[in-house]
């Protein structure tokens, strides 16, 4: 929703997470791609009357 492409985003939180060592952090972008696919379904059943 914000615009920005979800690689561009993880790869800030790694450096955020670490910025002197960020090959260190683990690479979670699968699950981080996951967890918006989830978002969007739940989010469709919410717009489409399932989610009261």
């Amino acid at each position: 929703e914000c615009g920005t492409a979800a690689m561009n985003y993880f790869s800030k939180l790694k450096r955020i997470t670490s910025n002197v060592f960020p090959h260190l952090v683990l690479d979670w972008y699968r699950e981080l791609l996951w967890v918006a696919r989830i978002w969007r379904v739940l989010k469709l059943f919410k717009w489409n009357g399932f989610g009261h």
